[in-house]
């Protein structure tokens, strides 16, 4: 840089910046791409998304009219369907089951003509759908898809809006139209979520560009010699000010501001929304009006003693809203020392993250859960086997572990159906549990096969009782609703015990596992010790 470049634009880093080209377009270059990343997000990224979704109902869709056509055909002829001869009431029953099996908010059967045929509302059957494209596109073999957004009711009987994707899937037998299935999804959270993240991107693009702007401007300005030594003036203060308070309201953090005796002395909207309290009911007094009870004494000097040794303090907490309710939400608290003689004040900066609470209990059910009977899956089985060995070596008591394989599930399965199989392992796994102590574990590790873990036992005839009552009550008649008459079936167990047998967990397992298939060898409906193999 030449000594002439200097003495044209001064020697500040924003003047050099600015009168070098290479820095200036670097600059202008960032500067653009904060732009034009979210614009991108918002007008490209999200409407992609969906798409997806649509997409992904239409193939949940696809799967569960399958399922329907398949069920059908295990019993009947599936032209029965869409006959009104046909729409028997224990087919309209099925269906029924299926809708609620499926988590569907909605199902209808349509015959050729758009006939309804069935549907899970009442009183909308025997009339026609005269829409176009029914006739056009679903009669012609082609899916047809739309959301609408309907009311429906919670719980409590309160009338809440419902966002539904309407899914037409049509039944063909070559190029012949047999009928139709229009099938509901509730989309409503998928579709409140990318609408927030459509909202969050709109602002945040209105604040880039904003900010864009502001920066340029600022650029602008210090470029020119003469105004290098300018102080802020009032206006800009007053400018800043208004500028930092319409960012505060627009936000859609819930967000507060105290002064130094923790009262408030600003809420935005956001928090007005979260909490149920407006900013007048909330203006000179503490937050400790939000306090859920669920946190003690210690909790709260912790946070303080946090915020006065690193002014800063962030973490999960519980609030209570103005009607009472709790919710779990993420708190950011900063300390603000103007250095006046009144001390600090506090910004506070609230998040609810209950949907993420229920998502992350969901995820953590299905990462340890079998999906279908709820209890533990095999790396759970695994971790509660391996912490009842480690307690069983301090007390110098004996674990045992049964492997539990059924005896004739597959021909009920395939005779009666998956709905009967699922049945069945559903009832097996009540009885199970029904045999043991809340201490123990019953777990599924896949298919008909289940164990057992029983600590704090240190006689074998303890076991022993256990595995009689095991084999006796799993060979007791099982009713299933969807069996005409009572399901036999019995089990083959196998058991190791932890210290007597092996003292490795992977040789416990596997000893168990050789056991019950001693058991299924000679004769089934029997329990084997592997010490006695």
């Amino acid at each position: 840089m030449t000594e002439e470049t200097l003495n044209k634009g001064g020697n500040s880093l924003t003047a050099i910046i600015w009168q070098t080209p290479f820095l200036k377009g670097v600059l202008m270059l960032v500067l653009a791409s904060a732009v034009l990343l979210p614009a991108y997000d918002l007008f490209y990224v999200y409407p992609s998304f969906e798409k997806l979704l649509i997409k992904s109902m239409e193939n949940d869709a696809k799967r569960t009219a399958k399922h329907i056509l398949h069920m059908i055909n295990d019993q009947e002829s599936e032209d029965s369907i869409f006959t009104s001869d046909g729409m028997t009431p224990q087919l309209q029953e099925q269906l029924s089951d299926v809708a609620s099996d499926f988590s569907l908010w909605k199902a209808r059967v349509f015959s050729t003509k758009g006939k309804i045929l069935f549907s899970t509302t009442t009183n909308e059957t025997d009339t026609y759908n005269e829409s176009p494209y029914f006739h056009q596109s679903v009669a012609k073999g082609r899916i047809f898809s739309k959301v609408e957004h309907k009311s429906g009711k919670s719980m409590e009987g309160e009338v809440i809006p419902v966002d539904i994707v309407e899914i037409y899937v049509p039944v063909m037998n070559g190029k012949q139209f047999k009928g139709a299935f229009e099938i509901y999804y509730d989309i409503s959270e998928e579709w409140t979520l990318l609408q927030t993240l459509l909202r969050n991107t709109g602002a945040l693009l209105l604040l880039l560009m904003l900010g864009f702007l502001f920066v340029a401007v600022t650029l602008v300005i210090k470029s020119a010699r003469e105004h290098r030594l300018l102080t802020i003036t009032r206006s800009e203060l007053n400018r800043q000010e208004r500028l930092f308070h319409d960012v505060i309201q627009a936000a859609q953090d819930a967000i507060i501001v105290t002064d130094y005796q923790q009262r408030i002395l600003l809420a935005n909207p956001a928090f007005t929304e979260l909490t149920g309290f407006s900013q007048n009911e909330v203006l000179g007094k503490t937050p400790a009006i939000m306090k859920s009870g669920r946190h003690n004494n210690a909790f709260y000097r912790e946070m303080w003693q946090t915020l006065v040794e690193e002014k800063h303090w962030r973490g999960e907490i519980w609030n209570r809203r103005k009607d009472g309710s709790v919710f779990p939400g993420l708190l950011s608290i900063s300390t603000i020392d103007d250095n006046s003689e009144e001390g600090v004040q506090h910004v506070g900066i609230y998040i609810d993250i209950s949907k993420q609470k229920v998502q992350e209990e969901r995820y953590q059910k299905m990462a340890f859960h079998d999906p279908l009977t709820s209890l533990p899956n095999r790396v759970l089985f695994m971790d509660r086997l391996e912490k009842s060995m480690q307690a069983a070596l301090r007390t110098d008591e004996n674990v045992g572990l049964f492997f539990i394989d059924l005896d004739g599930f597959k021909q009920v399965n395939d005779m009666a159906g998956h709905l009967a199989g699922d049945a069945l392992l559903l009832e097996i796994a009540q009885r199970l549990t029904g045999l043991i102590r809340k201490e123990d574990t019953a777990a599924r590790l896949g298919g008909d096969e289940f164990t057992l873990v029983i600590h704090g036992a240190k006689e074998r005839e303890t076991f022993e009782r256990i595995a009689t009552n095991v084999v006796e009550s799993l060979r007791q008649p099982i009713i299933l609703d969807q069996v005409p008459k009572p399901v036999y079936i019995s089990a083959s167990v196998g058991i190791a015990i932890y210290q007597q047998d092996s003292e490795v967990i992977e040789e416990l397992v596997s000893y168990a596992d050789k056991a019950m298939y001693v058991a299924k060898r000679t004769g089934k409906n029997r329990y084997v010790f592997y010490a006695d193999t």
